[in-house]
Order: structure tokens, then sequence, then C-alpha cells
């Protein structure tokens, strides 16, 4: 019996799809993942080698040569954050090759000669290549390692080091112009900057210089002068006494929480003369553990200029206002939501792979290249599926599912910072409010060089496996963002953590915490829905819509995580001093006295404070003694330094000194200012 059209097209049909998923499947099943971690550890510290050889000590076969022994095993297997030494790996071959022995040089040749630099260059590996850092140290590295053996083959793909360069150096010139236009999307992070600082370090005085037969490329290396001077404007207007303790664009746990985890601390020391805190004494940063910031702290060609050190000196209060990043909703107009190696070195720089904006890109770019093997990657190949990727549907299917793993999207942010000679504070403005944080640092308090209070929504209980291990967790990321906003030593926060989970969340905490350790005060008290602080002359108060309490997990009492439960919750953190109550005891008199109330059922806050007139409703209205606020800012907006996003020039004047930057000229000139 013969089937009807109109029954049998739609039959052949469903079964056609159903072969394709299902050959989809059995390959998705194929697909062998790879580690990114050793089984065990490799050792080689490069970066002590570096620094006895610039201090003028000799080498030492028996126990050097170990070292660079481990680094360069470490980057022939492909382990995750190899190309964290590649910066040191070359400036040892580029200014002490001579004091090596011919082994040791033939083995860091051996392994720049063979290593794979980029996503796109043979074999298989769970590298890291995709986020701002990596970008960078990749193609620095690939730029260098072809400068160094510009007719050499390279065993991995057989270009010689001279075509590395041509194809290292588009990348770079893409990653400096996006950090020009757009500045750093891993904002004022005191873990990442410390490796956008070093392969930066490493093409300022590499790049310009001819070596043997290859000309130099002042280009290239005046250029990441300009971005070096920009990163350094960051660290200078974002620290105080010399923490580098801001809001992040991904913080970890220790660098959140005080100083002592600030990687930064050794290049800010260097950058502008502070030593433990104060300005002005010397840096005896030598006394600290070796790390990748050697390269820059050795610098040979680059210097910071005076109109910077003077911002990190000027410790006067100050609002600094500043746009870093972009949106993933602003990525099409910007011509940058494509396959094209600027916009996935964008979209993949946010680490924007599950989005709806982003997915169909992400798949598509990862199912060609072969990643899904990579263990980072390795997620998109549940959504790897002719019948999603190739039909538009990925978009519609993450909206619908709202997969966690959107969190790790690090968007635009509109920052605000309040410093003056006793504390800093500084937030993400209204950082969408809501959605999942994987490291983002929304808002913090740094009163002490040891200490920066924040709160957080815990993405995990403390009795989660990895709450204090993985990003998000319990101190690390948001299980769901704030919506905060600030006017100078004030900052509101709301959370609200309600709602349906999303795709692969587990759990949604019932609290938001602060960290708030009282043995890091000279004294400190809990007051109903409201606490008190104070190290030295800086004073802070925390107040809470519901009633605060110290953690008690498992019986243990704590004195350092203080929570407040609820799913819609509210925080008020003011900071005072000297200069605005003439006691930490007129403060706490004062601050108990304001005005604050919650409504819970419309999420929205009214605080009276110093004779101003908060009023904030969560994704609302937002005023200041009733006047609505803009939460948009430029490029830079300080006592410093004013400019547009994408801005032509770039002019930072402080301390009697100019810096004018011209990118596209490539030209960066100090002067006396007027």
């Amino acid at each position: 019996m013969n089937l009807p059209l109109a029954i049998a097209v739609p039959l052949i049909i469903v079964a056609a799809l159903g072969v394709w998923v299902a050959l989809d499947l059995a390959r998705i099943r194929r697909t062998k993942v790879l580690p990114a971690d050793p089984p065990l550890r490799i050792d080689g510290d490069i970066d002590g080698l570096l620094l006895r050889l610039e201090g003028g000590q000799a080498f030492e076969p028996l126990r050097d040569r170990g070292a660079i022994e481990g680094a360069c095993r470490f980057m022939d297997e492909r382990w995750d954050t190899s190309d964290f030494r590649l910066p040191t790996l070359i400036r040892l071959f580029w200014l002490h090759a001579g004091s090596l022995d011919e082994t040791a040089r033939s083995r860091i040749k051996l392994a720049l000669l063979g290593f794979k630099y980029w996503i796109d260059q043979p074999g298989k590996d769970s590298m890291c290549y995709w986020s701002e850092n990596h970008q960078l140290l990749f193609a620095a590295g690939e730029y260098l390692a072809g400068k160094l053996f510009p007719d050499e083959r390279f065993g991995n793909d057989g270009k010689t080091g001279r075509e590395h360069m041509a194809i290292a150096r588009e990348r770079l010139m893409v990653w400096l112009s996006q950090r020009w236009d757009y500045g750093f999307i891993e904002w004022y992070s005191n873990t990442y900057y410390v490796e956008d600082a070093a392969p930066l370090s490493g093409l300022v005085d590499f790049a310009g210089e001819a070596r043997g037969t290859v000309l130099g490329d002042p280009e290239l290396a005046a250029r990441a002068a300009i971005i070096l001077d920009l990163l350094h404007y960051d660290l200078a207007s974002q620290s105080w006494r010399g923490a580098f303790v801001s809001t992040m664009g991904r913080g970890y746990e220790l660098g959140k929480k005080g100083g002592g985890g600030d990687s930064m601390r050794r290049i800010t020391a260097k950058a502008f003369a502070l030593e433990e805190g104060e300005p002005g004494k010397g840096a005896h940063w030598w006394k600290l553990d070796h790390g990748m910031d050697l390269n820059l702290v050795l610098s040979r060609r680059y210097a910071v200029p005076e109109a910077i050190r003077a911002v990190a000196l000027d410790l006067s209060p100050a609002i600094i206002r500043g746009s870093t990043g972009l949106d993933l909703s602003e990525l099409r107009a910007e011509g940058l939501l494509g396959r094209r190696m600027a916009q996935m070195m964008m979209l993949w720089g946010m680490e924007a792979f599950t989005n709806p904006e982003a997915i169909t890109v992400s798949v598509r770019h990862a199912h060609q290249l072969g990643l899904l093997g990579n263990e980072f990657l390795h997620g998109l190949s549940m959504v790897d599926l002719g019948l999603l990727r190739d039909t538009g549907l990925l978009g519609p299917v993450s909206r619908l599912l709202r997969p966690v793993s959107n969190g790790v999207a690090i968007e635009r942010a509109d920052t605000y910072t309040y410093r003056t000679p006793y504390f800093l504070l500084a937030s993400a403005q209204r950082h969408h409010p809501g959605g999942f944080g994987d490291q983002q640092h929304i808002w913090s308090a740094t009163i002490s060089p040891a200490l920066s209070v924040f709160t957080t929504h815990p993405a995990k209980s403390l009795l989660s496996r990895g709450a204090l291990s993985e990003s998000p967790g319990y101190w690390v990321g948001n299980g769901r963002n704030p919506d905060v906003v600030q006017d100078r030593n004030v900052v509101l926060a709301i959370y609200v953590t309600e709602g349906r989970k999303g795709f692969m969340e587990k759990d949604i905490v019932g609290f938001t915490h602060a960290w708030f350790p009282a043995a890091y005060f000279d004294e400190s008290s809990i007051e109903g829905n409201r606490a008190f602080g104070r190290v030295g002359e800086a004073y802070i108060a925390l107040l809470g819509s519901s009633p605060l309490g110290y953690a008690n997990a498992e019986g243990q009492g704590s004195r350092e995580d203080l929570l407040q439960q609820g799913r819609r919750t509210a925080w008020v953190c003011e900071l005072g001093s000297p200069a605005t109550d003439s006691t930490y005891g007129s403060f706490k008199a004062r601050i108990s006295a304001n005005t604050f109330a919650f409504n819970e059922s419309k999420a929205s806050l009214a605080y009276a404070s110093g004779g101003r007139e908060f009023a904030f409703a969560y994704r609302g209205a937002w005023t200041l003694d009733g006047k609505a606020m803009s939460t948009g800012y430029p490029r830079f907006d300080s006592p410093w330094v004013k400019a547009e996003r994408k801005p032509g020039t770039i002019s930072i004047a402080a301390g009697g000194k100019r810096l004018d930057l011209d990118f596209r000229k490539g030209t960066r000139t100090e002067a006396t200012a007027p």
C-alpha cells in the first residue's frame, strides 16, 4: 500500500533529521577530551633564574638547567598556561643567551620552535587561547620567538620565524587596537593585569629593536607602550596606598579580600615608588616571590610616565569614572559579531560562549577548528548538533534554557570610584543585575592595604563541592549579580535571587553575605541590621535590609562571614573619616540615625545620609536628591583625564606633568602641564 505524499514526505523528513542527529551524537561520543593540567606537578622557576641573572649572578648548570627543563617540558606537552612561560623564556634568551650554556640555549630554542602559538595551528590540546590575557601572551610570544629565529623552520607547522612574525603581528595589532578603543575586558583585575603587563613589556623592549637581519618595528613597540600606559593609568587610579583592589572583571577570593592577594603589588610598588603602603620611600620589590611580573619590573625600555605616577600619589578626594569593555548587545553595531579574526578575538576575549548572541558563532567556530576536545570548550559539544547549529535554533534554545555558563561572559563595566586619603570605594554601576556572575567583582571598599570589604550572593553554599575553589563559588563571583549604584562614599546594592534556576545551576542560595572580618578591624560591632568597623582613621558601616549576623557553619562560630537572610536583600555601605565625622563614635551615631527603608515587594531602597536623599529600585529608577542619575560613562572621566569611548587622543595631566597619547599615530609625548 502506497502512503499519500502528504504523509510520506513528513515521515521522510523526520527520519532524515533523526539520522542527522544520531550521526552527530555518535561523533560527539567519540570526541576525546584532553586534560588541561599535567597529572604530576612540573617545576621550573625560570622567573627566579631571570632575577638572578639580572642581578649579575652566574648561571649554575646543575641547578638552573632544571628550571629551564621544567618550563620547556611544560610547553612541549602543551598544558594549559604554557604561554605563561613565554615572556620569561624569551627575555632570558634575548638578554642572557651568552650567560647560558649550550645545553640550556638549545633547550629553550627547541621549546620555542616546537610550540603551538595559536588556536588554528596544528595539534590538539586543552590550552586556553582565547581570554584577553592569553590572546596577548600567545601573540607576543609568537612574534618575538619568530624574531629570535627568523630563518628557522618552526617544527609544529613548518613556517619560518618571519612568517610567524607576520601572523602574530596581525593579531597583536587587533588586540592593541581593541584595548585602545574599548579598554580592558578583564577590567582592573589584580590577577590578569599581570598577564597583560609581562608580554606588553616584552614588546616594548624587543619589538622595536633590530636583531640580525630583522629590522625593528618601532610602530608595534610604540603602540604596546601606549597600551601599557593605559594599564598603568588603571593601576594608578584604582589603587590606594599600594593596594590594587577595586571592582574587577575577574577577581579571586584572596585578591578581593585585601592587598595580600593582589598579584600586581610588586608592579605597583616599582611603578609608583611605594613601600609598605607608603608613597615615595623606594620599593623593595625584590623581596617578593618570583613571577612573570618581573618582565615589567625589569624592563629596559619602559618607564612609567610622570603624569601617571602623580595620579597614583594624588590621594586628594576624587571621583573617577570610566567605561571599559563592550556589552554583547553592542557587538553587532561595532562590526564585532562574526567569525573573522577581530570579531572572534573580541567575542571570545569576553569569554562569551553560550549567551544567545554568541552561541551560534561559538559552536560553529569550535566545530570547524576541532576544538570540542579542549577541556574548556567540551561543554559546547552538547549542542554541536547540525539540526541546531545550522538552522539558527541555538540562540532561542539559549534564551529558553538560560545556562549558568552565560555568566562567564565579561561585559561592559561603567565604573565609579571614590578615592580619599582614608579609603577607596569602587563599583561597576548597574552591571547586568540578576545575571549570573562568574568572576565579576561588583563593588569593593578598601579601607587598609590588607582589608577590602564587599558583598556577594554565593553561587554555592559552603557545603557544596568546589565552593571555595571554583568560579563562581562562595566568595568568587555571584549566583545572581546585584543592582549597584554609588555616589561618592556610599554604595547601594539590591539583590533579587528568586525565580527558576538556570540550566546546569544546582541551587540558588537563600542569603547574601559580606566579607567583614572582625580580626582585621581596630574595633567593630554588629548592631541589629548595622555593622560598624574602624581601621585607623577609616570608618565603615554596612546596613542590611534585615538583621545581620556572622555565619555559624556546622556549629563553628565565624567572625568574618556576615550574613543577611532572604531572597530579596539590600545593603548599603557608607565610609567615613575624620574629614567627614570628627570621631568614629560620631560616625556611628550619625549612621544609626540615618533613614533606611527597603520595600521588599518592589525591591526598592530609600536611604538618607549626609544631606543626600538616595532612591533606588532594582532595575528601575535611580535618583539622588530627586534628580535622575546616569550610569553610562565615557571612556575616562576623572580629575586627570577625560576621553570619550573610541577616543582619537588621550591626555593625562597630574602633578604638573602631562602625557599625550595618540594610538593611531603611535605617539606618546610627555610634557609639563600648563
